[in-house]
């Protein structure tokens, strides 16, 4: 399991009570319809303390994977700002890099194509994202281990106050 999925959802959780965790997925496609995936997480220092300090972050995970560990380091503010990135080479593998982030079913319908002629080339690129369950989808077996058995480090009790405060408009 990544790393970065790991700090990203479990600093996703910590914004919910208190602290601002940012978390910033960019895709660029080139002429070939490849391109790069690229994860920005971001923590202001109440959600770096929280964490356990800039030391509880281990990217070390990451090597022999296709992602790249970017940019790390303190932010302005005391907090702390880490990048990563992946090559996609088409869009099924757009969608394999899309899918390591959260999990199957996020993201979804990945188009990323380029189309060649005479002195131009056109090209598109797009991702459904659809997040219609609860936040669990953003787990697996290795996050909950990690958060001592609870999928995203609450307990069933916080879980649904957060539910219930955070439920997207239906309709």
């Amino acid at each position: 399991m990544l790393r970065v999925r790991v700090v990203a959802l479990c600093l996703g959780m910590l914004s919910a009570v208190g602290c601002r965790t940012t978390v910033q997925v960019s895709i660029e496609s080139d002429e070939t319809a490849g391109g790069e995936i690229e994860v920005a997480v971001e923590l202001d220092a109440e959600a770096l303390e929280a964490l356990g300090g800039s030391e509880a972050i281990e990217t070390d995970d990451l090597d022999g994977t296709t992602w790249v560990m970017g940019r790390a380091g303190p932010t302005d503010g005391g907090g702390f700002r880490l990048e990563a990135r992946r090559a996609f080479v088409g869009a099924q593998d757009l969608q394999a890099g899309l899918d390591e982030l959260t999990g199957p079913g996020v993201f979804s319908d990945v188009v990323s194509v380029a189309d060649h002629g005479f002195a131009r080339t056109d090209s598109e690129l797009s991702v459904a994202a659809s997040v219609t369950g609860d936040l669990t989808q953003f787990s697996d077996g290795a996050l909950t281990e990690t958060l001592g058995g609870l999928p995203l480090g609450y307990t069933p009790r916080s879980w649904r106050t957060w539910e219930r405060t955070n439920r997207a408009p239906q309709g």
